[in-house]
């Protein structure tokens, strides 16, 4: 976070909400907490898009 404050460049966090976690199988924690493969894509394209 310090550095993307430092230096104008497109960030795109991808890290668990403040919240409680739980446990339980690592894969399905991963889509629940928006943490899959997919959901990094996601950012990475989000980012890729906004810096244009």
């Amino acid at each position: 976070r310090v550095l993307a404050r430092q230096h104008p460049v497109p960030v795109e966090f991808v890290a668990i909400k403040d919240t409680y976690a739980e446990s339980g199988p690592p894969a399905e924690l991963l889509r629940k907490y928006g943490l899959a493969a997919a959901d990094i894509e996601r950012a990475v394209r989000t980012v890729v898009e906004r810096k244009g």
